[in-house]
């Protein structure tokens, strides 16, 4: 955190920074609580934890907005023109950062364990780890030691824990992309239609991580370059809206994935497949028996072995999806 010079022009970049924050959030929860119906609405047959999973992300970044919803209407409407008031820290303002943290570290706990789901790699997992509790820890003793400074003033002197929580942010997030965008370039086949799907799950996995790194490092960096300021609110109140959508967008992108899967893979065929099914076909016709005549009702059974995308939904009871890893699958012909 940093200080705060909350004479005449400086509330602009003060609370003004702060009011501007607050309703990109409530733009974001929004989007959310139409992410979450729209789960609860399609994905009946999802397990149990799953579903608590979603529940409790969504309340934790319900109760933030509305911390920080309560904050900007002590500053402006309670104490409205109270220029004493600015200088001291509402209570909110700590217990947001408990809740913000909370829905992080949900969100990154969901998806190492995706990873881990996907290719059980203790090397790969415990440094992601490692970075989510850290991050958790970090703004847990951020929320300690600041309720014992009362002002904004005083508050600066937990800059560098402030710095660390964005710092571990970030980091765990690249971490995690880093990682099912290897994992998943690994499971490519020699074919077409199975890598351009592996190539979508990686372009969303890339977008979903994108945005929450960078607003952790546009906090950062605000806080960095503009420390008597409170800029860098503005961005750290919405990390917590592009975890829980980046949840959400994964879980209710399931069947659209699946359908797509299923379209690409009834599309291909072996005639696709650079000719080898025209070898394939002379193989059949030119068949013949013992004495050396063609026996039309001579049948071959041909096993076909394609890599593909496993159209397993780890998270549902009976309802298939897009998962994680990739299977064999196989199929015959004759």
């Amino acid at each position: 955190m940093s200080a705060v010079d909350t004479s005449g022009p400086a509330i602009d970049g003060t609370f003004g920074a702060l009011f501007i924050g607050m309703v990109l959030a409530a733009v974001l929860w929004g989007i959310s609580c139409v992410q979450t119906w729209f789960y609860f609405d399609n994905y009946r047959r999802d397990k149990l934890w799953i579903k608590i999973l979603v529940f409790t992300t969504w309340s934790s970044d319900t109760i933030h907005q509305i911390l920080i919803t309560h904050a900007l209407y002590h500053y402006t409407i309670s104490h409205f023109g109270d220029r004493q008031v600015l200088e001291n820290v509402v209570w909110s303002m700590y217990v947001e950062v408990l809740f913000n943290a909370l829905t992080g570290f949900l969100v990154q706990s969901f998806f190492a364990y995706r990873i881990w789901s996907f290719r059980p790699n203790i090397w790969v997992l415990i440094p992601i780890v490692v970075l989510i509790l850290g991050e958790l820890a970090t703004s847990i003793t951020y929320v300690i030691m600041g309720a014992n400074l009362p002002t904004y003033t005083l508050l600066g002197d937990l800059k560098p824990l402030s710095m660390s929580v964005n710092v571990l942010a970030a980091a765990g997030d690249v971490a995690i992309t880093i990682a099912i965008v290897v994992f998943l370039e690994s499971a490519k086949s020699g074919f077409t239609w199975s890598n351009n799907i592996i190539n979508r799950l990686m372009l969303f996995s890339i977008n979903t991580g994108l945005l929450t790194s960078l607003c952790a490092c546009m906090s950062l960096l605000f806080i960095l370059t503009l420390p008597n300021t409170l800029a860098y609110f503005a961005f750290y109140f919405m990390i917590g809206r592009f975890y829980i959508n980046s949840l959400l967008a994964t879980l209710n992108s399931r069947k659209s994935m699946r359908s797509l899967a299923s379209t690409e893979a009834e599309s291909h065929s072996l005639q696709d497949r650079n000719g080898r099914s025209t070898t394939l076909g002379v193989a059949l016709r030119g068949m013949r028996t013992q004495d050396n005549t063609l026996n039309p009702d001579h049948r071959i059974d041909v096993q076909v072995q394609i890599n593909t995308v496993k159209a397993h939904d780890e998270f549902a009871n009976d309802e298939g999806s897009i998962g994680d890893e990739p299977d064999k699958a196989g199929v015959s012909f004759g």
